[in-house]
């Protein structure tokens, strides 16, 4: 007769090898799971972070197209003056036409050329400052507003910003030399002189046109180093999800 105590330590032995191997199958079953879960989430992390490098690369692409667009422009309403005022002043945006209207002619006048028919001098007190007659009250100066060449400091300090037309008291409150203009560009000087709006001009167009290239070449350097990043946040996506897939194989 077989020897029941044999059997049974065999049979005993047979049971955890078979408990083994399920233990293990439920472990690989278990890791491969969660390695489908890992390359799911992997793969998505990757589709996002192309969406996003390929949202930058165009964003970029088409500040690039604006930049040559409006460097073109500005190329193409170059004055015959060697250095025109200008092209020496920034002028903060929404007040290129009050520049344009309070300068008018004199903001295509040179700054470097001796020769030229008009120009700006160079001349001792040219920046103002407290020896000019203060403004109505209530009038910021267009200095406010314009970084420039010290020569025209004067001019300057001597123009008020308003809103909409003056009264007549204070068109009365106004100095010799000292003049009124509101951001459309119409002006009232201080002898009674007044010219009307002119949005349109050469000088404010190239005025904007100088103020969005400064701000198109300020978002290109941001973009750029947007696409920078996306691009390499995508190269690490793409490692993580071959990642993902050598454990899935593994795995299985």
């Amino acid at each position: 007769l077989p020897n029941t105590a044999e059997l049974q330590s065999r049979k005993e032995a047979a049971d955890r090898e078979s408990a083994r191997w399920a233990d293990r199958l439920h472990k690989a079953e278990r890791d491969a799971a969660a390695a489908e879960d890992a390359l799911q989430a992997a793969e998505a992390a990757r589709s996002a972070a192309k969406a996003v490098h390929g949202e930058a690369a165009a964003a970029a692409s088409a500040l690039n197209a604006e930049h040559r667009s409006l460097n073109e422009e500005v190329a193409r309403g170059e004055s015959e003056a060697a250095e025109p005022l200008i092209d020496a002043v920034t002028v903060e945006s929404g007040y290129e036409a009050a520049f344009a209207g309070a300068f008018g002619m004199a903001a295509r006048a040179d700054l470097a050329s001796a020769s030229a028919e008009a120009r700006w001098l160079e001349r001792a007190g040219a920046e103002g400052g407290d020896a000019l007659p203060p403004l109505p009250g209530g009038v910021s100066a267009l200095a406010c507003h314009v970084e420039g060449p010290a020569r025209i400091a004067a001019r300057l300090g001597m123009t008020g910003v308003i809103e909409g037309a003056p009264g007549p008291d204070r068109l009365s409150a106004l100095a010799p030399g000292q003049s009124l203009v509101d951001r459309e560009g119409a002006t009232w000087r201080w002898d009674g002189l007044h010219t009307p709006a002119n949005r349109e001009s050469g000088a404010a167009r190239r005025l904007r046109t100088r103020s969005r290239l400064r701000e198109v070449e300020a978002a290109l350097t941001d973009a750029k180093r947007y696409v920078e990043s996306a691009e390499a946040n995508s190269a690490r996506t793409d490692m993580a999800a071959g990642q993902a897939q050598a454990a899935l194989r593994e795995a299985r």
